[in-house]
């Protein structure tokens, strides 16, 4: 042992240093326990924030991208309906041109049509006199008109020509009769002769008109 260790005043202040730097490093030990506790809750706080920045910044980005995806699909929407509108009005115009086409397309008798219908009237035997009318400034029938005309004269029948501007409107090719269900016997051969050749014809009864006289009112088209 060294000889301080005998000597009572050095062992005592030994002692007393001891003593003094045990409390010292118990302060000390304690404050890094402190600190220690401190330091990993605020270590937890940071981690906490950062987790919270970056689930944020995720969250934004989440957003970003549900907002483009969203302007993509209202884009697609408008486009979509875009193209549905101008197919509905293309659709629209070629009905409109179609309907117009039709319209002005000129009624003919096809070459079959028109032998079958000569053959027909040439067969029948009750030939009568029927008066071919037209409403007067419509041109497409008038030509249809001359066409049925030309048609029944060289056929035999006793045939007239001539434009009328009657205060009703007739639709389509109508044989006009004082009484239909009881006409002349040469009007029902007549009304035959054009189904026979499948030409689109209708027998109407007008009471004002003489029981003997049959017409065949070529109207406007349908």
């Amino acid at each position: 042992m060294p000889s301080w260790w005998d000597s009572l005043e050095v062992v005592s202040r030994f002692n007393v240093w001891m003593s003094w730097t045990a409390g010292i490093l118990g302060i000390l030990a304690a404050t890094c326990g402190v600190l220690i506790i401190i330091s990993g809750n605020r270590k937890d706080e940071l981690k906490d924030q950062r987790e919270a920045q970056v689930k944020e910044q995720a969250d934004k980005r989440e957003q970003e991208l549900r907002g483009r995806l969203s302007a993509a699909e209202n884009a697609t929407a408008i486009q979509t309906e875009a193209i549905a509108t101008a197919k509905s009005r293309q659709e629209a115009a070629e009905q409109s041109l179609s309907e117009l086409q039709e319209r002005t397309r000129q009624r003919t008798v096809t070459a079959a049509q028109r032998s079958q219908l000569l053959r027909s009237l040439s067969e029948q035997e009750n030939k009568g006199k029927v008066e071919i009318v037209f409403h007067s400034g419509d041109g497409e029938a008038g030509n249809l008109a001359t066409t049925l005309y030309q048609t029944a004269k060289e056929a035999g029948w006793e045939v007239g020509l001539s434009p009328v501007t009657p205060a009703f409107r007739v639709s389509g090719l109508v044989i006009q009769v004082h009484d239909g269900n009881n006409p002349p016997l040469y009007a029902r051969d007549f009304l035959e002769a054009f189904n026979t050749a499948e030409i689109p014809i209708k027998m109407e009864s007008r009471a004002s008109l003489p029981e003997t006289e049959v017409y065949l009112f070529v109207g406007s088209k349908p």
